[in-house]
C-alpha cells in the first residue's frame, strides 16, 4: 500500500462510501506474493484486498464516522505526498488503537521496514 505503486490501469476508485469518498488506492497494494507487480493477476488481487480492507474499516466504525473519515484523509494525505510511510502508519495505529485485528490487517499493506517501532496491541 505504502511505498510501492501497483499501476492499476483504470483502478482509480471514484465511488462514494457513505458520506466519504474513497481515495484512490492505485498504490494500495503491498502484498507479499510471488507474482510480480506487473502481473495483472497480482494487481487484481491486491486491488480487491485493499477494497475489502476499506470495507472492514468502514463497518468497524459505522458508529464513529469521524474515525473512518480520518482514516480516509490519512490515505489521501499519503497519496498527495503530505505524509510518508511512517507518518501514515503512526496515524493509523492511533486511529485503530483499540482494534488489533484492523492493525494487523493494515500491516499487510506496509513494507516491513516502514512499520512503526511500537508493536501492534495483542488481544487480551
Amino acid at each position: 500500500m505504502f511505498g510501492e505503486d501497483t499501476n492499476h490501469s483504470g483502478a482509480e476508485v471514484a465511488a462514494q462510501n457513505g458520506a466519504y469518498a474513497v481515495p484512490s488506492i492505485g498504490r494500495a497494494a503491498h502484498l507479499r506474493l510471488s507474482a510480480t507487480q506487473e502481473d495483472p493477476a497480482y494487481n487484481a488481487q491486491a486491488f480487491h484486498h485493499a477494497l475489502s480492507f476499506l470495507n472492514q474499516v468502514k463497518k468497524q466504525f459505522l458508529e464513529q464516522p469521524h474515525v473512518y473519515a480520518a482514516f480516509l484523509e490519512t490515505l489521501a494525505s499519503f497519496k498527495d505526498g503530505r505524509l510518508d510511510n511512517r507518518m501514515v502508519a503512526e496515524r493509523v495505529y492511533d486511529l485503530f488503537q483499540d482494534h488489533p485485528a484492523l492493525i494487523e490487517g493494515f500491516n499487510t499493506f506496509l513494507p516491513p521496514r516502514t512499520k512503526p517501532p511500537r508493536q501492534s496491541p495483542t488481544p487480551s
